[in-house]
């Protein structure tokens, strides 16, 4: 090991090239060159003072070939000073975010704050969580001293601060899936069973059995299920297949759904419906929800889906409806979940002549 120092103006000249961490340090701290002769060989010590940290860790943060930054200095609660600057959220904001455009490189990944307190209390947590958000980076600093054990310091980061998603709070309560990789051949292998979202005590509900996608087998055609399986739910793109008692439909990977039941006109799987994000099941209608918010349903009339002539079901577009973020099953009717926070009350859909749709008054959140 040993410390490899560059001066700015070599700095500006090829900028962090060859190496794969950054050290930012104030030259000041007493006893720095003990540390920096230990420094491993993949990290380039930059000497830097005063308010020149932000653009040296600006150039840091967009370099393609550095992944951790590292910015050693006297702290405080909330920032890190180099010489009489104090690098904290206000001087973060305006003479780093402003730099680099609030975008991170192509391989940054961690930032670690190697000073006293920075990281401690809300003031630290705020600047932790500032930087995070800004480079899009894992940022770890101290709620204690950090340096030598008998001065009461130690070298561990406790504090961590990582960058927030780019998904909304609603898009990650209603994932339910891990993002593990699954290979072929264990989607293959593994059989899923897929039911209705609101069985009914003494009612028969279909049960149907995925296997790789593709629909493999179900329960008595008399209740929603199949005696036979058509091509079409035999290309390995189901999501999911949701049961009632008179019906069932399948939403495939494309938003596509296939509706069938226990009537003529749609004795066979048939599409019905386009552009579903995610389908919801009561005890004989369905609800889709679109991307945009939008809902349509269908099923039989009396259970709030959309019914002519004696089971003859079609699509129909809750016009009163928008921004939904979730639809909650009630067995002959639906709850609306509005991206507001708001919710319509279960049983409050029921079908008007040619399947005109109503809320009633929304509930407080």
């Amino acid at each position: 090991m040993g410390s490899v120092l560059v001066s700015q103006f070599a700095l500006k000249k090829a900028a962090f090239e060859g190496f794969s961490e950054v050290l930012l340090y104030d030259p000041a701290v007493d006893q720095v060159e003990i540390l920096l002769e230990g420094l491993d060989h993949t990290c380039v010590a930059i000497p830097v003072n005063g308010s020149e940290v932000c653009d040296f860790v600006s150039r840091a943060v967009t370099c393609d070939s550095i992944s951790v930054i590292h910015l050693l200095g006297h702290g405080t609660p909330g920032g890190i000073y180099f010489g009489e600057f104090l690098l904290d959220q206000a001087s973060w904001t305006s003479g780093i975010q402003n730099i680099a455009g609030g975008l991170a490189g192509h391989s940054i990944q961690r930032i670690n704050f190697w000073s006293c307190e920075t990281g401690h209390g809300d003031i630290g947590m705020t600047f932790l969580k500032k930087v995070a958000d800004t480079t899009g980076a894992l940022v770890s600093g101290s709620d204690q001293k950090v340096g030598a054990a008998d001065q009461g310091g130690s070298w561990e980061l406790n504090q961590f601060a990582p960058p927030s998603t780019p998904f909304s709070p609603q898009s990650i309560g209603k994932f339910e899936g891990v993002l593990m990789a699954t290979t072929t051949s264990e989607r293959k292998s593994t059989l899923e069973f897929f039911g209705g979202d609101n069985p009914q005590t003494g009612s028969e509900q279909p049960i149907f059995m995925v296997r790789g996608g593709s629909l493999v087998g179900s329960t008595d055609s008399n209740y929603g299920g199949l005696n036979s399986i058509p091509a079409t739910l035999q290309q390995g793109d189901i999501v999911v297949i949701k049961g009632t008692t008179f019906g069932a439909s399948a939403l495939l990977t494309d938003g596509s759904v296939y509706y069938w039941d226990d009537t003529s006109s749609y004795r066979d799987p048939t599409l019905i419906a386009s552009g579903i994000d995610s389908l919801v099941s009561g005890n004989a209608g369905f609800v889709g929800i679109k991307s945009d918010g939008s809902i349509v349903s269908w099923g039989r009339e009396n259970y709030s889906g959309h019914d002519f002539q004696g089971g003859y079901s079609i699509p129909a577009a809750v016009s009163t409806l928008t921004g939904i973020t979730e639809v909650i099953s009630a067995g002959h009717s639906f709850a609306a979940v509005h991206n507001d926070g708001k919710s319509s009350r279960p049983g409050a859909w029921r079908t008007q002549p040619l399947g005109q749709m109503y809320r009633s008054r929304c509930l407080p959140p």
